[in-house]
Formats: C-alpha cells, sequence, structure tokens
C-alpha cells in the first residue's frame, strides 16, 4: 500500500508491505528498502545510512515519531486520504461537527478545557495515555466547547466520544 508521510511539510513517498510477518518499507523514488523492525508494538529499529535508531510512534490523528529520543509530527496519508484532498474533500470529512474520539483505547489523564472556553483549531484540550506514551489531543475545528463527555483517570476505548465543539 502506498503512502505519504509529510514530515515538517516534506513530503515522502513509500510503499508498506509486510513480508514474512515483518513491516517492509520501500522509499518510492529510490527503490531503497528500510530495514525497519518491530521491538514491541509501537516501537521499532530503524537502520538507516548504516546506523541504528530506535523509534517509537504515537497515533492521534498524526502520529508523534520520536526517533533516539527526538520527537517530530507526521502525518500519514494513505491513497484514499490523497484522492479525497485532490477533491476537496479532506477537510470536511475530517473537521465534521467538531467530535474528538478516542484515537486509541486510553486513560484520560487531564482535560485541558471546560464547557463554554473558546478554542482555536490546534488547541490542546485533553491528555491521554496509552501504552505508556501521552498523547495529546487537539481542536479539529474552531469553536466553543459544548460538552465533555470524560474526566480525568476514566479509561475509554477506541472510537469513545470525548468531547463536542460547537
Amino acid at each position: 500500500m502506498k503512502f505519504v508521510a509529510e514530515i515538517q511539510e516534506q513530503p515522502i513517498r513509500f510503499e508498506l508491505a509486510t513480508d514474512n510477518g515483518q513491516l517492509r518499507a520501500i522509499h518510492e523514488e529510490s527503490g531503497t528498502p528500510l530495514d525497519l523492525r518491530t521491538l514491541f508494538p509501537g516501537v521499532y529499529s530503524l537502520i538507516l545510512n548504516h546506523r541504528s535508531h530506535v523509534v517509537a510512534v504515537r497515533f492521534n490523528r498524526e502520529l508523534l515519531v520520536q526517533v533516539d529520543g527526538v520527537s517530530t509530527t507526521v502525518v500519514l496519508k494513505d491513497e484514499m486520504a490523497l484522492q479525497l484532498e485532490a477533491m476537496g474533500w479532506e477537510s470536511a470529512l475530517d473537521k465534521r461537527m467538531g467530535q474528538i474520539l478516542a484515537p486509541i483505547p486510553g486513560l484520560v489523564t487531564q482535560v485541558l478545557k471546560s464547557v463554554g472556553d473558546e478554542v482555536t483549531e490546534g488547541d490542546a484540550l485533553l491528555i491521554m495515555e496509552a501504552m505508556k506514551m501521552e498523547n495529546e489531543l487537539k481542536a479539529p475545528v474552531s469553536g466553543t466547547v459544548q460538552s465533555i463527555h470524560v474526566q480525568p483517570g476514566q479509561s475509554v476505548e477506541k472510537g469513545a466520544l470525548i468531547l463536542e465543539i460547537a
């Protein structure tokens, strides 16, 4: 399956596949395979230019990738997302009704906003912990916090409605 990863607004085209149970990534332009091995869920070993790197990946509408302790945000788009974007539909699908759903199962550790607060697209709304990593959930749209369906210390399942913005 082909993907585009946007890292600091630079697109990198690659193909992901599995080969004998191992994740295989190939840089589309050069055809160079990446030596990528799963250490445990969400943590990988990457050998690049004869150097070994530990890569930790967290998902929250974007990927937060940590390589050798340095974090960067990666926006990952598959073929469907690229086609929707080309037709101008991605923003309508992504921002529908300002509903924030849990992207993964986890524990809500902090709620940073209250009902009635004005938020701007990209504002931090709450912090969730999953797989011993903190994930900051951000506002997909600007508006007013209409309702909050969680509280600190609460566990949530993937897809659970967390917060609504009107």
